[in-house]
């Protein structure tokens, strides 16, 4: 649950865990809690909750959730009622939630509160519903709330993949990666296939380019890809990044380059003049383990004249022997000051970072 709402959030599993010790008799004559619990603790508050019948503590329920969203202040014990649905969630029909959350669509707090019991209710993500659907449809609705809905319902039938596949093109970024990847959870093959139709029918609009690239590049990541494959994905994202002023979708972009674990990549983002220093610092962190490889094997004097301009942006501890070999090897790499490379490696022996040693190991 998002910082700031006014339901605790940690509301479901601290209830739900003091309803265990919690006892089931109460009087059979309180049909009623909301409001009547001065001087009551809270393990009372659930026993008096769980001993409802199920149409008086949903009436109870709603009461509680609705009063504490009008005035906005949530009572100290509201967790009592929000972990008590989380233990007694059989209690709802599908109906039901669908139309609390349907009737609670203007209440960020309450829809999404509702959609998070409509994902516990059914774990396996396998139901959905014409109006929820619809929900997904309405450009009115709140996109967090769409990427709560898109993470909880089940997409099965043609039409609702449809609709997932139109929110992989949103406007809103959030969106359209928690679409996308909704989408490769359901199908690999069919978000692969989608994203390369994208970028095979040059489309213009910038979202579903890089939401294509992003899944081409954990395909990549995952399974492998040729050499063409890549190259053809790297050059797509350099003329994306080319135009791109959006700082999530350049991040984005960079990040799904990160993940290709390429030599090629690393050098388009480096020597991209439309990607910032922090950005290419990062790209830098996370693949030096491929600087090293080259260093380490045979390298050609392109090799050599990039590790010195990404240990000029970001100098790494772990590649100063490697490189000053290299450099020794090369005279030519030194440039016209011969005092200038023995000072980028007395930097990275001396201020230079760690290396992420890990990501060599996990590769």
């Amino acid at each position: 649950m998002k910082k700031g709402r006014w339901y605790p959030a940690v509301g479901l599993a601290v209830a739900t865990a003091l309803l265990v010790s919690a006892s089931a008799l109460v009087s059979a004559d309180r049909q009623v809690v909301w409001g009547h619990t001065e001087g009551l603790t809270q393990e009372e508050i659930l026993e008096k909750l769980y001993a409802l019948s199920p149409a008086d503590f949903k009436a109870d329920v709603d009461e509680a959730l609705e009063e504490t969203a009008e005035t906005g202040q949530a009572d100290k014990d509201l967790i009592c009622w929000i972990g008590a649905v989380s233990k007694r969630i059989g209690d709802y029909t599908e109906e039901e939630l669908v139309q609390r959350i349907v009737e609670n669509q203007s209440s960020l707090e309450l829809c999404q509160l509702w959609i998070d019991y409509y994902g516990m209710r059914y774990p396996d993500r396998d139901h959905n519903d014409p109006r929820l659907l619809a929900l997904l449809q309405d450009e009115g609705f709140s996109p967090g709330l769409k990427c709560s809905l898109i993470s909880t319902l089940g997409f099965e039938k043609e039409k609702e993949l449809d609709i997932l596949r139109e929110l992989c093109e949103a406007e809103d970024s959030a969106l359209r990666f928690n679409a996308k990847n909704r989408l490769s959870q359901i199908d690999r093959g069919i978000a692969v296939e989608e994203a390369e139709q994208t970028l095979e029918g040059q489309v213009e609009d910038a979202g579903q380019t890089e939401s294509a690239i992003d899944v081409l590049a954990q395909e990549i990541a995952k399974n492998g890809g040729s050499r063409a494959e890549k190259d053809e994905l790297i050059a797509r994202c350099a003329d994306l990044l080319d135009t791109e002023t959006d700082q999530t979708v350049k991040d984005s972009l960079v990040y799904d380059m990160q993940m290709l674990g390429d030599m090629e990549a690393l050098r388009m983002v480096v020597q991209h003049p439309k990607v910032d220093a922090v950005m290419k610092k990062g790209m830098i962190d996370n693949n030096y383990y491929l600087l090293e490889e080259a260093l380490l094997n045979d390298p050609t004097l392109q090799d050599v004249e990039f590790a010195v301009t990404c240990m000029e942006l970001l100098p790494i501890k772990d590649l100063y022997t490697p490189l000053k070999t290299a450099m020794e090897a090369m005279p030519q790499t030194r440039g016209a000051d011969g005092d200038d490379w023995e000072a980028l490696l007395q930097t990275m022996q001396e201020e230079g970072v760690e290396a992420k040693t890990w990501l060599k190991e996990d590769r």
